[in-house]
């Protein structure tokens, strides 16, 4: 058998030019040694880990604030060392089976997946957060050992991540058709670890349940939706549903829905249609638009609408975007750029913009026009 031995870490010096926030430096490493055991039906992948941290703060701000708390905790910061092992187990097992519905033939997988942590808890109330948050919840971070991103707060665990995944392949093709995944986490020991000393930990025993559901429909239509359900309060906590058109470059149209509830900040909850595309108009000719409204504001939180032009050995593009700043008050901006072809971009540049905005986008250059 093989073992598989990683390592991430870094050296991190903290400097707040207004002088008003905790400084100092952060050294972290954590090597981890995993023994992936394969068949061709199943995976197990322990794996054993240590994380090394070393915080070393100027003296003069020790009772300054850190990045999220309003005060320093009593006595100040601290310098500190925090050793921390790690355990975890991977285990998932691929089953499949032949199956037909209307004359097509499919293979139709179930694949349960488990997933073990342990880290001891360990006070981490005196060392300052410089640069990590608690991550949202979401399929991808019912798989990770730590709820927090960054490394100034490693959570205790004790727990186990319980998911189950089914997907429909085509067997002449060999694609995707459906795939639905469920997945929740279960705690054996109360989290303990929080942002600040003040921060409270949720006492539940599972997290929300996490279901999600995709598929290729048609060779140019992708649909997915997914939900994340408090089974305790019976609360519908997030949703989205959303499709994706794909006919080639320069024929892209997506659709999404978004919704979130937040019950300590309602200012936080999300009520949200996202559309995009780009679409061919004539010869040469290609639009651009994004409309991204608000239902819970009743106001657009994001508008663009742009055309580019391509005569082969230049192209020009002009966009208009409206950008929601604050609760009353939006930005404007206008680009318009001329591009010569593998001589120089004249104007302020809005590709950027446009890829961030319309999933799929490609610019006119990248691909051949219909004449």
């Amino acid at each position: 058998r093989n073992a598989l031995f990683s390592f991430t870490g870094d050296y991190t010096y903290f400097d707040h030019q207004m002088g008003d926030r905790v400084q100092g430096s952060r050294l972290h490493a954590y090597p981890s040694l995993a023994f992936p055991f394969q068949t061709s039906y199943s995976t197990v992948t322990p794996r054993i880990g240590w994380y090394f941290t070393r915080y070393a703060l100027d003296d003069e701000t020790r009772n300054r604030p850190d990045s999220v708390a309003p005060v320093a905790p009593t006595g100040g910061y601290a310098d500190a060392t925090r050793s921390l092992p790690v355990f975890s187990l991977d285990a998932n097992l691929l089953m499949e089976r032949d199956f037909s519905f209307r004359g097509r033939d499919f293979i139709q997988t179930l694949e349960p997946r488990a997933f073990y942590v342990y880290i001891p808890y360990k006070d981490q109330d005196r060392i300052p957060v410089f640069d990590s948050s608690l991550s949202e919840l979401s399929m991808d971070q019912l798989f990770t050992e730590n709820q927090f991103t960054g490394v100034d707060r490693i959570n205790n665990a004790n727990q186990i991540t319980l998911a189950l995944t089914s997907r429909l392949l085509d067997r002449e093709t060999g694609v995707e058709r459906m795939q639905v995944t469920f997945g929740q986490r279960y705690y054996f020991s109360d989290q303990r670890v929080s942002l600040t000393p003040t921060s409270s930990q949720s006492g539940a025993d599972t997290t929300d349940l996490i279901a999600q559901i995709s598929g290729q429909i048609t060779p140019q239509w992708r649909i997915g939706a997914g939900i994340q359900f408090n089974a305790d309060d019976g609360d519908l906590v997030k949703a989205n549903l959303g499709g994706a058109y794909r006919d080639g470059p320069g024929k892209v149209f997506n659709a999404d829905y978004r919704y979130t509830q937040d019950a300590v900040n309602k200012a936080n909850s999300i009520n949200q249609i996202d559309l995009s595309a780009q679409w061919p108009l004539a010869p040469k000719w290609y639009g651009v638009g994004r409309v991204n409204y608000s239902f819970k504001d009743n106001r657009l939180v994001e508008g663009l609408m742009g055309l580019e032009y391509n005569a082969g050995c230049w192209s020009l593009r002009g966009v208009m975007q409206q950008l929601a700043t604050t609760d009353n008050t939006a930005t404007s901006a206008f680009f318009l750029q001329l591009e010569l072809r593998g001589l120089t971009k004249l104007g302020p540049n809005p590709l950027e913009v446009l890829k961030r905005s319309i999933s799929g986008y490609a610019k006119s250059d990248d691909f051949d026009l219909p004449q």
